[in-house]
């Protein structure tokens, strides 16, 4: 019982945290490289989450194997992050669309794993990921 209370301690911590980091990126500004440094340095520190290796995972099975490692980041945190790379790609394609185009990767990445691996149906998941790929 106290590890599985420990879990959902955890779990609710990242989301907290994801939540915060969202909140923290200038609203309307395009980012800039170091913004965007930070805010990946930041989430490494706060939960884990290397971004850049995140960037370098080329199938899915891989990014399962990721978040399987990483507890506290079940499927609504993992949307977090998914909605926080799109934020991402949409404030940086001025400054690198290379590295925006990986973030929107990603994001659809994340998005379509979420979906095998819930059985939940969620429009509004559904929705982010046409946008993705259009």
């Amino acid at each position: 019982m106290e590890t599985r209370d420990t879990i959902l301690r955890l779990i609710q911590q990242t989301a907290l945290t994801l939540r915060a980091f969202f909140n923290s990126l200038p609203l309307e500004d395009p980012l800039h490289e170091q913004t965007v440094d930070d805010f990946s340095s930041q989430l490494k520190v706060q939960t884990a989450i290397d971004l850049e290796a995140l960037l370098l995972l080329k199938s899915s099975v891989d990014l399962q194997d990721y978040f399987v490692r990483h507890a506290a980041f079940d499927s609504t945190n993992q949307e977090l992050l998914a909605d926080l790379l799109v934020n991402l790609a949409e404030r940086t394609i001025a400054l690198d669309t290379i590295k925006s185009q990986a973030y929107q990767n990603l994001a659809l990445s994340l998005y379509q794993l979420i979906n095998e691996t819930t059985q939940t149906y969620n429009w509004e998941r559904e929705a982010k990921i046409a946008r993705l790929k259009e």
